[in-house]
């Protein structure tokens, strides 16, 4: 085949690989445009040279950095997209741009205590995580609907009582005497349950975290690590309680002062299941003390 044949077969043939843009560009060009398929090849090149896709340098991922409003959600996507356009990528460097670029707070310090082995447990590490904070933002939507609506008792209202204008607190005159009498159980309504003991601590020494028992139930709900706890002893006062407890899912004490959840965490944190969560100084402490015995 001569070189005019295989220039007018490649020029016939080129038309056809074209789609979109590329074949509009083609199909608008004037008759007689083109002599040879070098120079068609060299106008296509010119007019879309600015579309062919950049592979971008790993050192622009160095560029993010999580803003103090932003979730982790927020900040991980266009990280993530950035990525996928990167080449020369390495793991390790993925997971320093992260821990440099993210808030202080319990991911990035899991991430500086045990490294992910690869992206893809990093990605699914992020995931869980997003997931809480997820789930932790809709409680705190809910904890401030139930606040408007006056079933919280808001913390920067409370205080002492008011004092009247005799200078008395409200409610009692200033010579009434103070009943200074401990309730006792024969005075109290038949229907109300008679008192027990209160909820002991299950072990003498609890492990120190490196967040609270509030974060770790968030970052926790969705593994089913935890069972679902005894209902709180019956108590008419319990529902006039301003404190909610998340664990419970009922009022009467706050999730941080809830005994079981400690009590669950610290079960689980001896069972190696929740190491991520310990001080890195716990091994000073020497080994666990046992439960107490029931």
């Amino acid at each position: 085949m001569t070189n005019v044949t295989t220039e007018v077969v490649m020029c016939r043939a080129f038309p056809r690989t074209l789609t979109g843009a590329a074949f509009e560009w083609f199909a608008n060009m004037p008759s007689g445009t083109i002599s040879c398929f070098k120079q068609l090849t060299s106008l296509f090149i010119a007019r879309f040279k600015s579309s062919t896709r950049v592979k971008k340098d790993p050192l622009s991922l160095f560029g993010f950095m999580q803003r103090p409003a932003e979730s982790l959600r927020s900040y991980i996507g266009p990280f993530k997209a950035e990525i996928d356009g990167t080449t020369h990528l390495d793991s390790y460097m993925v997971f320093g741009t992260v821990v440099r670029g993210r808030r202080d707070g319990h991911f990035k310090e899991g991430l500086t205590i045990k490294a992910p082995k690869n992206l893809a447990e990093f990605m699914v590490s992020q995931e869980e995580i997003s997931l809480a904070e997820d789930l932790k933002a809709r409680w705190e939507e809910e904890d401030r609907i139930r606040m408007e609506a006056g079933e919280y008792l808001c913390p920067q209202r409370t205080g002492s009582p008011k004092r009247d204008q005799h200078g008395d607190r409200q409610g009692r005159g200033r010579r009434q005497p103070r009943d200074r009498t401990p309730p006792r159980d024969d005075r109290r309504p038949a229907h109300w349950p008679q008192r027990g003991p209160e909820r002991m601590a299950r072990y003498h020494n609890y492990a120190i975290l490196n967040t609270s028992v509030e974060d770790i139930l968030l970052q926790v709900h969705d593994k089913k690590l935890l069972d679902q706890p005894l209902p709180m002893r019956n108590n008419p006062n319990r529902s006039k309680s301003k404190k909610f407890c998340k664990y419970h899912q009922d009022r009467g004490h706050s999730t941080a002062e809830c005994v079981h959840l400690k009590d669950a965490i610290e079960g689980l944190v001896r069972e190696g299941k929740l190491s991520q969560y310990l001080k890195k100084d716990r091994q000073a402490e020497g080994p666990p003390v046992p439960p107490i015995a029931e």
